[in-house]
């Protein structure tokens, strides 16, 4: 009887023991599972800067969504599951896996990647896909227009119990009612590989999953009108232009800056004597490259001496050679005239004295002066007229004096040749461009600086 007492207990104690070991057994392996990998365990002792991490189900998708608590020496985020290895920017704060089957669970592994190398510890997420929406967007287009615009074309497969169609992109989202089947991103600024995310989205709320294409724009460099000097003559002689300081102005030695009302605003005076043009230290715009020379003047009915504006290089001392200077004067008739060391070009119309006039000159890089277009002008128009001459040369020499640039004098057989300057008047908003500027882009100019 004790015999068979004790080989029931110990049966009983074998059983428990076998039960046991079973039951270790299988939370080993359910523990194993879920484990996280080992090769995601690289270093606890950094810290998983993934915030609030969460799942959400879309049709047949997982959208991932966190916050990261810092960037700082982050390299990127590592998402490891069974669809594989992603690696997110951070400057993203989300990772959506699509197209998945419903009827299972996927388990999401969140790692912190330094820029040295280390990974932190990972964060477990685990959801199971939405069920199956359809996507009645069917015969998705992109058609890129004069590479500026883009234009979204699709047909529907069936419009029942649709709201819309939600159209996701860098360029915003928009929603199309089910009635349209397109859509026009009109003036793209910024060239690109775009991409477009369609989806439906139902009376009752739900979304299906989305059809995606790309469309890459090049929009063409525009480039940027800057002058190299601007003189605004607000009782300063600073250069605004590119150039900076070396195209600030100085008063001739002996002359002293003087101011008159224009608009609502100043601009400077010319006087005789003493003489006051301007200098600058700034080497001008050489040989038969391109520029542009832009003004307001008022002149005074003065027709004894030729009256410069703006100019630049000089003929050396006794040589006779044309071409080496290039210089926007008044002539003794009162006509606007390019002046290319004795020779040049005039303006048909005389200006009218002590009325603002805007006045300029292009040249396109060409060899001759038949390349320069003189321009006067209104608030309102503004009126050119060519060079005709093919026989001219330009070839504008850099002067070796300190007085390069100037306003209101020329160099002449190497001496300094002041002129009368526009006595009794004067000159504003000077600026020099080391390209042609278009007679759109000169119109701009005298429209955007008229009265001022």
């Amino acid at each position: 009887m004790k015999e068979t007492l004790f080989k029931i207990k110990s049966m009983r104690k074998i059983s428990l023991n076998i039960g046991l070991l079973i039951m270790g057994l299988v939370v080993l392996f359910s523990c194993t599972e879920y484990q996280i990998p080992e090769e995601v365990l690289i270093d606890g002792d950094r810290a998983n800067v993934v915030d609030n991490a969460v799942t959400v189900k879309g049709p047949n998708s997982i959208e991932i969504q966190y916050a990261l608590s810092t960037t700082e020496e982050v390299d990127y985020i590592e998402c490891t599951s069974d669809l594989g290895t992603h690696n997110i920017s951070v400057n993203s704060t989300t990772k959506r896996y699509e197209f998945l089957d419903p009827a299972l669970e996927y388990t999401f592994y969140l790692s912190t990647v330094y820029t040295n190398g280390v990974k932190s510890e990972a964060i477990m997420l685990s959801s199971t896909a939405g069920e199956f929406v359809p996507n009645v967007v069917t015969n998705l287009e992109a058609v890129v227009i004069d590479n500026k615009h883009i234009e979204i074309k699709y047909t529907l497969s069936d419009r029942e119990g649709v709201d819309y169609i939600e159209c996701k992109s860098d360029l915003g989202t928009t929603n199309i009612s089910n009635d349209q089947t397109g859509i026009l991103y009109q003036d793209i600024e910024l060239s690109g590989l775009y991409n477009f995310k369609l989806t439906t989205v139902y009376l009752n709320g739900d979304r299906s999953d989305y059809r995606s294409i790309n469309a890459r724009v090049e929009v063409p460099i525009v480039k940027q009108i800057l002058p190299v000097l601007h003189y605004n003559f607000e009782n300063s002689l600073i250069n605004d232009g590119t150039v900076g300081i070396a195209g600030n102005l100085s008063v001739a030695s002996g002359g002293t800056a003087t101011y008159i009302s224009h608009g609502s605003g100043s601009a400077y005076e010319g006087t005789i004597n003493p003489a006051n043009h301007l200098t600058s230290t700034w080497g001008g715009i050489t040989g038969n490259s391109e520029r542009t020379i832009t003004a307001w003047v008022k002149i005074s009915n003065n027709t004894s001496i030729v009256r410069p504006i703006v100019g630049f290089g000089s003929r050396p001392k006794g040589t006779e050679a044309n071409g080496k200077r290039y210089n926007l004067v008044i002539s003794k008739t009162n006509q606007l005239t390019i002046s290319i060391q004795g020779v040049g070009s005039t303006f048909t119309d005389p200006l009218i004295p002590g009325v603002w006039t805007f006045v300029a000159v292009t040249h396109d890089g060409t060899d001759y002066l038949s390349g320069s277009v003189l321009y006067v002008g209104n608030s309102n128009s503004l009126v050119g007229e060519r060079g005709t001459d093919e026989t001219i040369v330009i070839n504008t020499v850099n002067n070796s004096n300190p007085e390069n640039t100037l306003i209101g004098g020329q160099w002449k057989g190497g001496d300094l040749f002041h002129g009368t300057f526009i006595n009794d008047g004067g000159i504003d908003d000077v600026r020099v461009y080391d390209f042609a500027l278009t007679e759109q882009q000169l119109l701009e100019v005298m429209q955007s600086t008229a009265g001022q």
